[in-house]
């Protein structure tokens, strides 16, 4: 597999979880700073050399929320629902989690990853 099929599988693996996460097309194209949706009817060529280095960063922060929800809940419903639920944790101020990470940069969307992956060894 190489490298440009390897950021293609990751985006739309992000695509599928924001999908999951109740995601409209305009929030996705905000999360992942790409038309993902017009991309994936494209031919593979174009597809490849669309995504960007903040694209591939924002999926795979996705990705790793993704990941450390699953950790954190066994409840597919609580995976999935988490980010649309209001949050009294100091990093959203009573947001949710999909607001702050839509309202910013993807630096937001590392904030929260990184809040997950502390949650998920213990560090509350």
């Amino acid at each position: 597999m190489t490298s440009s099929s390897s950021n293609i599988d990751t985006v739309r693996d992000a695509n599928e979880i924001l999908s999951k996460w109740g995601c409209t097309s305009d929030q996705k194209t905000i999360l992942l700073a790409h038309d993902y949706l017009t991309d994936k009817y494209s031919n593979q060529v174009a597809l490849e050399t669309n995504i960007s280095s903040e694209t591939l960063e924002r999926a795979l922060c996705i990705i790793s929320i993704d990941t450390n929800l699953a950790i954190n809940f066994s409840q597919d419903d609580s995976i999935n629902n988490w980010v649309n639920q209001e949050n009294s944790h100091p990093v959203f101020s009573g947001k949710t989690a999909m607001d702050f990470m839509l309202e910013g940069p993807a630096e937001n969307l590392k904030k929260v990853a990184a809040l997950l992956a502390s949650w998920s060894v213990g560090n509350y």
